[in-house]
């Protein structure tokens, strides 16, 4: 019986499906043939397959897409490094 293939290349790499490279340093794959730089002052590792793989350099800042830089968390939030997201971080103290 004959049978299709459709062969891709894994997360944070690039090619063909049959021949595929890690994206570089400071980038990661958009898709399966394109590699994108991470924003102004993040960076990410070898092979990064996404942009929330890009950690900014500065504290409580996260990679924007749309603006391709890092952006700072508002007021109130923190930055949860395990998603790369902003989180809210409001604690109220009562005084009894």
């Amino acid at each position: 019986m004959n049978g299709n293939f459709n062969c891709v290349c894994l997360p944070g790499y690039v090619g063909n499906g049959i021949e595929c490279s890690p994206c570089p340093e400071n980038g990661y794959s958009f898709n399966e043939t394109t590699c994108l730089s991470c924003p102004q002052n993040s960076t990410s590792e070898l092979a990064s397959s996404s942009i929330l793989d890009c950690k900014c350099d500065s504290f409580n800042t996260y990679p924007d897409c749309q603006a391709s830089t890092c952006l700072l968390c508002p007021l109130g939030f923190l930055l949860d490094d395990s998603s790369n997201s902003c989180q809210s971080n409001i604690y109220l103290f009562f005084i009894l």
